[in-house]
């Protein structure tokens, strides 16, 4: 028996957590022991409630999970490599060594070796399962090919993160992997081109439901998050398994649409099953961006048509707009204004800036026609830093107040302030006010994930000031 710690700076609702458990499920069927330390990055770029980067250097020492991984001086200490995390593996494989940990480290790696034990190259749980056999004595480097059956899976260690999460407010589920576009700002095709063909892939409903069950027998789950990039791609799959959801769980739930894999048919379904909310990755309104820059599968007529849809379906829905798109002008986010204000069911429109993440197509296309540098490549995340043009900072500042606080506005108020010129004044806004009018809106919207935020938060910040 080995003892294995998993070492993780983010927030928990992202693909690598749900990774990471799944990991330790796998090491503890094999019977070994695991842990967690754990940087929550509490106002860091990754928290996307509230992020200020210099409040969490203030407040946290960087280095305090890697000294805690090392203090008990396990085995393994085991790191997971994303898109934006290979210099903080570096900076922490030496604070590792700096504090004296005898042990070795391994690393799931997808750019490229590090100064590790040993270095894992593949999808993580086929790699993982190959280090895991190999053990106590694995060689340098271990690369599988292929991918992995996800139902032949252990269920996630939800014992990983659940004294940090609380899993009985909303509960993460991930019904498969990958996505079929091509969008050349997001990480899917990046993971896609990486672990090889047929990686974007469904668990059975069977398997899902199973994993839900549970959860909700353990926790008393109250809300259900699909974090797949794509909940709605295959209709017969969702068909079923919205069945089984409705007979057997029935607990509130929202998920993530594409617009040209959605129709009215699909709408009602996840309505008739508890969905209160779909989320679709617009964009932008601006259709040579979204086709020539963003490589969206989707034109706008296809968006439009399942906003429509859901309009005529009853299903409130959220839109994702970036800020910081090359090329991207005043007038855009003026038209962008005029068409949110007349969608019926919006229910809120979630801002993000564009971030230039290594590996990337528009990382590429951006290097290329010299729209950024090397140095500024991954810089920030979606919820922190501004990439606009340093011209239209003030633009992009003031519309992303604007939609921030729709919900409270409403269509009618958006229209008035983008039409009146009154959206200068909301650059003005400070954020300490903006992000609890954006608590408020939520709440008046009913939005359950807001009211998982409001009751986690504070629990986090606690836990985090305890630990430092």
């Amino acid at each position: 028996m080995n003892r294995l710690v998993f070492l993780y700076k983010g927030r928990y609702w992202v693909r690598e957590a749900r990774t990471l458990e799944t990991l330790s499920a796998m090491a503890k069927a094999a019977g070994h022991r695991t842990s967690l330390a754990y940087d929550r990055d509490l106002f860091g770029v990754s928290d996307n409630v509230l992020s200020l980067p210099w409040l969490n250097r203030l407040l946290f020492d960087g280095k305090a999970a890697a000294k805690k991984a090392a203090a008990g001086n396990p085995a393994w200490i085991v790191l997971l490599e994303n898109l934006t995390n290979r210099g903080w593996i570096e900076e922490t494989i030496a604070a590792l060594a700096a504090a004296g940990y005898k042990g070795r480290t391994a690393v799931l790696a997808c750019s490229g070796a590090f100064g590790a034990g040993v270095n894992l190259y593949g999808e993580p749980e086929k790699v993982f399962a190959e280090f895991l056999k190999a053990l106590p004595n694995p060689p340098a480097a271990i690369k599988t090919e292929g991918l992995t059956g996800l139902d032949l899976l252990p269920l996630p260690d939800l014992d990983l993160f659940s004294r940090w999460e609380d899993l009985s407010a909303s509960y993460m589920a991930y019904a498969g992997k990958g996505c079929s576009g091509a969008c050349s700002y997001c990480e899917e095709p990046f993971y896609r081109a990486a672990y090889g063909p047929g990686y974007a892939r469904l668990r059975s409903p069977a398997r899902v439901m199973e994993e839900l069950l549970a959860a909700r027998e353990r926790f008393g789950t109250r809300e259900i998050t699909f974090k797949d990039s794509v909940f709605t791609a295959d209709k017969a799959w969702l068909a079923e398994f919205l069945w089984l959801y409705r007979e057997k769980l029935g607990l509130p739930f929202k998920c993530f649409g594409r617009a040209d894999a959605f129709n009215l048919a699909a709408a009602v379904l996840l309505r008739d099953a508890g969905c209160y909310c779909v989320e679709f990755g617009l964009q932008t309104f601006n259709e040579k961006l979204r086709g020539a820059v963003l490589r969206r599968p989707e034109n706008l007529a296809a968006a439009r048509e399942a906003f429509a849809a859901c309009d005529a379906a009853g299903l409130p829905y959220d839109v994702d707009y970036i800020f910081g798109l090359p090329g991207e002008s005043l007038a855009d986010h003026l038209a962008a204004a005029e068409e949110f204000s007349r969608l019926k069911l919006l229910n809120r429109i979630k801002c993000h800036n564009l971030v230039y993440y290594r590996g990337l197509g528009i990382a590429d296309h951006a290097l290329k026609e010299g729209w950024v540098s090397e140095a500024e490549l991954g810089r920030g995340d979606f919820f922190s830093g501004d990439r606009s043009a340093p011209a239209l900072r003030g633009v992009t500042s003031a519309f992303r107040t604007l939609f921030k606080l729709y919900g409270l506005l409403g269509g009618a108020g958006l229209a008035f302030a983008a039409r009146s010129g009154l959206w200068r004044l909301f650059r003005f806004l400070p954020g300490f006010v903006v992000k609890p009018l954006e608590l408020l809106s939520g709440l008046l919207h009913g939005d359950l994930r807001f009211y998982a935020y409001l009751r986690s938060y504070p629990r986090r910040l606690l836990g985090a000031m305890r630990a430092s």
